[in-house]
């Protein structure tokens, strides 16, 4: 029988860009969650004869769009259960840059854990295979991103975020950015950035469909602010709620030296097309005036 990790003390970090996934000892099964509104809450997966319906699935940045953190049907993993058999590393797995984002999970047939680096690569591998430490065993597929537009803008710049899935179309939503040199840029300088967001199958990593993040505020003084990619970074995790993507930007480094705004881009799941973008700060002009997120 498969047994399935609990996903509420998964532990991922980066050594050597390899992907450490630690659970107690012996791994625990995780009670049915009862979900939530959103299109991207936890749910139970399919199964089979692990069990599926015994585990809850991971979709977005700590586990719902309140971003509690909660487990609130977990019924084995306790406090006392953790300190009498303590953790142990289950699996370490290859990536090809450290890992900022969060790990998500997805249980059935193949319990998956999809792992996103900085540089733009989406990994997907099998939760139950702790077979040969350190290579790519388990590995269901690879997808790593890059600019649709720009053949100049050949470099990753960031891959922070962490993504979103749909467990009913069957899709997962990176957000993701590209430059055209390497260094950051210093203040106002004319490095060409972009922010990228992908939908990929959950199944394949396919890319499916990819889409720019491009946006205008109106001034107080009825002037245009429109918004700019390089002076900013993007930190929240993506949100997908009621089919709309909503992806959060403030400042990068050197805040002080650039103007830049906290910006909300709101985008239709299916097609990738924009709903509209908010700047929560469109009266400040200042270099380090800004607001962020």
């Amino acid at each position: 029988m498969t047994t399935a990790r609990s996903l509420t003390l998964l532990a991922l970090v980066t050594t050597g860009c390899h992907a450490q996934l630690g659970t107690p000892d012996p791994p625990v099964s995780l009670a049915p969650d009862g979900g939530t509104p959103s299109d991207a809450s936890a749910g139970g997966g399919d199964g089979d004869g692990g069990g599926g319906a015994d585990r809850a699935a991971v979709l977005t940045h700590h586990n719902d769009n309140q971003r509690t953190g909660a487990q609130l049907v977990e019924r084995t993993l306790t406090p006392a259960a953790v300190r009498g058999r303590g953790m142990q590393l289950a699996m370490s797995r290859p990536v090809d840059a450290p890992v900022q984002a969060q790990l998500l999970y997805v249980p059935g047939p193949t319990n998956v854990i999809y792992a996103l680096t900085q540089k733009a690569t989406l990994y997907a591998y099998d939760a139950d295979d702790r077979s040969a430490f350190g290579t790519e065993a388990g590995l269901l597929w690879k997808t790593t991103l890059s600019d649709p537009e720009s053949a100049a803008r050949r470099y990753i710049r960031e891959a922070d975020s962490t993504p979103v899935i749909d467990l009913a179309a069957g899709e997962l939503y990176v957000l993701y950015s590209t430059s055209d040199t390497r260094p950051e840029p210093s203040g106002e300088s004319t490095v060409d950035v972009a922010f990228w967001i992908a939908a990929l199958d959950l199944t394949t990593g396919a890319v499916k469909r990819q889409a720019k993040i491009a946006g205008e505020a109106l001034r107080p003084d009825g002037t245009t602010l429109s918004f700019l990619a390089r002076n900013h970074r993007s930190r929240p995790a993506l949100l997908l709620d009621h089919g709309h993507l909503y992806a959060g930007f403030g400042a990068r480094p050197k805040e002080g030296l650039i103007e830049y705004h906290g910006w909300i881009a709101r985008l239709e799941a299916a097609t990738l097309a924009p709903r509209g973008m908010i700047c929560l700060s469109p009266g400040t002009a200042a270099p380090g005036a800004g607001a962020g997120l």
